[in-house]
């Protein structure tokens, strides 16, 4: 087992949040930790401060009444009061004892002043005092007053402190990241449980949903957009596999008439006459502009390209698919109220929108093809009628889909690929726009393309 395997563990999401949530509160600990034995020596020190200042006024009112005693009481352990004359002789204090500090080269001023000397209280043995001198005028002089206490006490009771957050603190982490490690898990089970699930779909079962549960949190909402992906998934795959089925009918159809004719044309002794010539063209025409469809739908379906930007008179790009039209039909087609009509877009793409529309119009059309086009407020409108039988309302949308044919409503002698008006609408959708089909003033079918004016 390599290294990369030997940390795969500490890779998923629910050891990361483990292990940056227990540092995170590991840290958390240790400053309240310090802070803790901060304040706590702060405090002790604070409260002993009182006292020993408190000590030096009671001494100094005695000192100002002359009732001051020669031997002073000792309230308390490991404290201290000296009273010295100016001369530094002791006027009076507390028991004066081994441990009992040196104050005679302190100085003093009028206000209390501190200061931190060390004392030995043993052989060997040195301690540290906190002594707070005042100075105060008495009938016989200026004496200062001494009161102290030793630290020791603070000391032991912070280290008291400290050993029990060196051993608690871990402990505190551990259980805490034992309690993180447990809630993390339990947190994430239902992602495990969606993922699990996800991994069971198959590209041949992808009707297969995910459960959601009802708890109105990050896990619905994701199980609800994985099943929403889902749906895409399978619709797109759908769409993929009915658009090769589509494909490989569509393209059967001229490959076996072109077979059939190349067949009959090899026969010896048989003359090919210009007429299965012409029909020959007529398929492999067909069939070329079948596959430059499916190429173009193809691409669209590969890559989301970017609207297009390019400056487009549509009128001149109407009129040139007019003139090409005009020239392979009979059924004349007017153009009389298709006046300037500038866009943004893709020249290409929307001459290709326009004989789209236009063949399908001249196809279905009995007698006449209207094409208009103007601004309309901030669109620009082109509308392209035929006077054929039209389309019936129920398949005005469907008609739109690819591979979708209603020749046999419309007009049975003639057929298409089904993916004329398909490329047309998405074309219009690039560009921001619709295409939609309903009943014109012919009485036959009418395509209305709706696109931003520039």
């Amino acid at each position: 087992m390599d290294g990369r395997d030997m940390l795969a563990p500490l890779r998923t999401v629910r050891a990361r949040t483990t292990i940056f949530a227990t540092l995170a509160a590991g840290t958390a600990l240790v400053i309240a930790a310090l802070a803790l034995l901060v304040t706590l020596q702060a405090q002790l020190e604070q409260g002993n401060d009182a006292a020993a200042k408190g000590r030096d006024r009671d001494v100094a009112a005695l000192v100002q009444t002359g009732a001051l005693p020669r031997s002073l009481p000792l309230t308390q352990d490991d404290t201290f009061v000296q009273v010295l004359d100016a001369g530094g002789s002791v006027v009076a204090s507390t028991p004066i004892e081994r441990s009992t500090p040196v104050v005679d080269d302190i100085p003093a001023g009028d206000a209390f002043e501190l200061h931190v000397v060390d004392a030995e209280v043993d052989v060997g043995e040195i301690d540290e005092f906190r002594v707070w001198a005042l100075r105060v005028p008495s009938a016989e002089g200026d004496v200062v007053v001494y009161a102290g206490y030793s630290t020791e006490s603070i000391q032991e009771a912070t280290t008291v402190v400290r050993r029990a957050l060196l051993v608690g603190t871990p402990l505190l982490v551990a259980v805490l990241a034992a309690v993180i490690w447990l809630l993390t898990g339990r947190a994430l089970r239902p992602v495990e449980s969606i993922r699990s699930e996800v991994e069971t779909i198959s590209e041949t079962d992808l009707g297969q949903r995910l459960r959601v549960p009802a708890t109105s949190d990050e896990i619905e909402r994701l199980a609800t957009t994985m099943n929403t992906m889902l749906d895409r998934l399978e619709g797109s795959v759908t769409r993929q596999r009915k658009f090769v089925a589509d494909a490989s009918h569509e393209l059967q159809s001229p490959l076996a008439a072109l077979r059939t004719r190349l067949e009959v044309a090899r026969t010896p002794d048989e003359e090919v006459s210009p007429e299965p010539a012409e029909s020959l063209l007529d398929d492999v025409g067909r069939m070329e502009q079948l596959v430059k469809n499916l190429l173009f739908l193809a691409r669209r379906d590969a890559v989301q390209l970017p609207p297009p930007t390019q400056d487009v008179d549509l009128d001149d790009v109407v009129l040139e698919e007019v003139q090409r039209a005009q020239s392979q039909t009979r059924v004349p087609i007017e153009t009389s109220t298709v006046s300037a009509a500038p866009v943004r877009g893709g020249r290409e793409d929307l001459a290709r929108l326009t004989r789209n529309l236009l063949d399908n119009a001249v196809r279905h059309a009995h007698r006449q093809v209207r094409v208009e086009l103007g601004v309309h407020g901030d669109h620009v409108v082109l509308r392209i009628d035929d006077d054929g039988p039209g389309i019936a309302e129920a398949d005005r949308e469907r008609v739109f889909d690819r591979f979708v044919k209603l020749d046999d409503s419309r007009t049975p002698a003639v057929s298409g690929s089904g993916l004329g008006l398909a490329i047309a609408r998405e074309i219009a959708e690039q560009h921001s726009g619709t295409v939609t089909a309903s009943t014109g003033a012919l009485g036959g079918n009418q395509f209305v393309v709706t696109l931003p004016a520039q």
